[in-house]
């Protein structure tokens, strides 16, 4: 098959949840024997680009970089990069067998043509996203408004949709009643190293925490919780994000800066070195649709300690890989964490149990499989033929 991804950034440029979960997707599609592109932002000024890149053609389009703008950068960067990428999408689409898009990268598309089968998945939704930031001002109410109407257009015309979660395809339920009978829930997917680091590089001091640093992810409580723990637990934040210098002044205020790192945004590779230092990994949200980076510690054999939310129930069983807590309890989120750091018996088979499930249930081989299955049904009930999966029993685009 000739597929074509649209995800407006990829890694290592962006190292995101949706921008690794679209690199790896398509890499192992590749691997499979499809034929991949990628649709993604370019420069203004340098115009259409297209470039090989790992067995994968990248196809770079010039758009409005609004997130250099003073007023509504998030909006105005959606919008722009939607609208040059639904131009392109509208001359090129019927060269490609399935179009994929990605968490509203592309999602104005849907619904404008008929001849190539478009399917659209969803990591969350700016609705609740935004609910759960408690975000206000007229940029993030056009944004809402805006993205909102596609979502909901793209949920009622794409031809098929993902949700990486049951909680996530619950939302878009809500968004449009009966777009669930037409979702398919596809989790994201996780590399699982065939052999842990040896020796044990394993820090029995370190907790890690991966993700944006803004109070969707509930640093605050986190920070007052590492007040209630033993002095010889350390917390280390990677990512970035809005809330960095008011966390910063959360963990001076709280006497903690000697027990806190900053890394700032890293590649993969040196989170995943991390990963392997740590010793548990912490991820105290408010709203999480699934929460790769559980997926990620677990695949290095480290349990997790999560807050007690649908999205993350997907991937966390109490006890097994992991322990959940009530969101925004600073109390019975330090005490989970104490007994991470107490029980070694407990957090090691934590660990072990959360690697079995990942290799099961979560590796990137076994979601390709499925995202092809899916594709195959697609080109089948819209040409009328027979889907043999595995072979080229769907009418494909030639080369």
């Amino acid at each position: 098959m000739k597929i074509l991804f649209v995800c407006k950034s990829l890694p290592p440029r962006v190292a995101g949840g949706i921008q690794t979960h679209t690199w790896k997707l398509s890499g192992w599609l590749h691997q499979l024997g499809h034929e991949v592109s990628i649709l993604c932002a370019g420069s203004i000024r340098l115009g259409e680009q297209t470039a090989q890149r790992e067995g994968r053609q990248i196809i770079e389009i010039p758009y409005l970089p609004g997130r250099k703008l003073p007023f509504g950068a998030g909006f105005v960067e959606e919008w722009a990069f939607n609208r040059a990428a639904a131009q392109w999408l509208r001359r090129h689409a019927a060269e490609f067998d399935v179009v994929h898009v990605q968490g509203r990268s592309g999602f104005t598309f849907p619904g404008r043509q008929r001849k190539t089968p478009v399917v659209a998945t969803f990591h969350g939704l700016l609705s609740l996203e935004n609910k759960h930031k408690k975000a206000h001002g007229l940029a993030h109410w056009l944004h809402g408004k805006w993205a909102g109407f596609f979502e909901k257009n793209t949920l009622r015309r794409a031809d098929a949709c993902i949700a990486v979660s049951p909680e996530m395809r619950d939302e878009m339920e809500v968004v449009l009643p009966g777009a669930a009978s037409r979702t398919h829930i596809i989790p994201n997917g996780v590399d699982v190293p065939k052999h842990l680091p040896q020796p044990d590089p394993t820090d029995p001091n370190l907790l890690l925490f991966v993700g944006r640093l803004c109070r969707l992810k509930g640093l605050f409580p986190l920070i007052e919780a590492m007040r209630k723990v033993p002095g010889h637990i350390h917390l280390v934040l990677i990512g970035d994000g809005e809330e960095r210098h008011a966390l910063g002044q959360a963990i001076d205020d709280a006497g903690l800066h000697d027990r806190v790192l900053f890394t700032g945004s890293l590649p993969s590779e040196a989170v995943f070195e991390w990963l392997h230092r740590a010793w548990a990994l912490v991820l105290p949200s408010f709203h999480e649709t699934q929460g790769i980076v559980l997926l990620e510690a677990n695949a290095c054999g480290k349990p997790v300690v999560a807050s007690d939310l649908p999205g993350t129930r997907s991937v966390v069983q109490q006890g097994e890989n992991g322990l959940l807590v009530q969101p925004g309890d600073a109390a019975h989120l330090a005490a989970a964490i104490r007994q991470v750091f107490a029980d070694p018996d407990l957090a090691r088979q934590m660990g072990a149990k959360g690697r079995q499930a990942a290799a099961e249930h979560f590796s990137w081989e076994k979601i390709a499989l499925e995202t092809e299955r899916l594709y195959g049904s697609l080109l089948a009930e819209k040409f009328g033929v027979k889907q043999l999966v595995g072979e080229a029993a769907v009418p494909l685009k030639s080369a």
